[in-house]
């Protein structure tokens, strides 16, 4: 099966540093690859496959999915099925037009206000969200059932530091209020225990959160 994966236009896959659905789309791609079938996976300049082609879609770092989708949308058409894991979702809309014959998964990789506010314009959407809490918030605001699939991570991807283990938490992520560094910095003030918070402050549109 030829497969297109889709990822979005902030990072290079596989991303060298934060990231979050950079990294999910890049092992999606990899792992199909392994399973036999024909991958591409479409992905800023700078993206290297591993075992599947790369489509690079234009610079790295920026938000403009559609300046991007404009450039590669006519390779979607020689695909089975496409996976978007994209903020915007633009290839329901070639599906909505009658442009693809292939099925497109759309996966939702945060809170549906942040990625979309319309239903994708197609009148059976495949709709993956990655917790229920995301899938029930789904269901209210589009009034249309969706399916909660968690991330799949290949875990042999990932090797030990072997760094001795110290009593101190550790926040990981971007500095935004829905990420919650506020809810772990309470968290272990109750607990009395340290805390170290690690995280992004180029990708978020609350700049200012960092230093309050």
């Amino acid at each position: 099966m030829r497969i297109a994966v889709l990822s979005a236009q902030v990072f290079p896959c596989p991303p060298r540093g934060y990231a979050g659905l950079e990294m999910i789309a890049w092992q999606a791609a990899r792992g199909l690859a392994k399973l036999g079938h024909q991958v591409a996976l479409f992905a800023p300049d700078g993206s290297r496959g591993d075992g599947f082609d790369i489509i690079h879609t234009g610079p790295a770092g920026t938000w403009d999915e559609h300046k991007a989708f404009d450039q590669y949308w006519k390779h979607l058409v020689h695909f089975h099925a496409i996976i978007d894991h994209s903020w915007q979702k633009w290839a329901y809309g070639l599906k909505a037009e009658g442009a693809l014959k292939g099925a497109v998964l759309g996966v939702f990789h945060s809170i549906l206000d942040n990625m979309k506010t319309l239903p994708p314009g197609v009148e059976k959407p495949c709709i993956v969200l990655l917790s229920d809490d995301q899938r029930q918030h789904f269901e209210a605001l589009f009034n249309r059932p969706g399916r909660t699939c968690y991330n799949g991570v290949d875990l042999g991807f990932y090797k030990p530091l072997e760094a001795e283990r110290n009593d101190r938490a550790l926040f990981l992520a971007r500095f935004s209020v829905i990420k919650g560094p506020d809810l772990a910095i309470a968290a272990c003030a109750e607990a009395g225990c340290g805390l170290d918070l690690v995280g992004d402050t180029s990708i978020t549109n609350e700049p200012e959160y960092f230093h309050t």
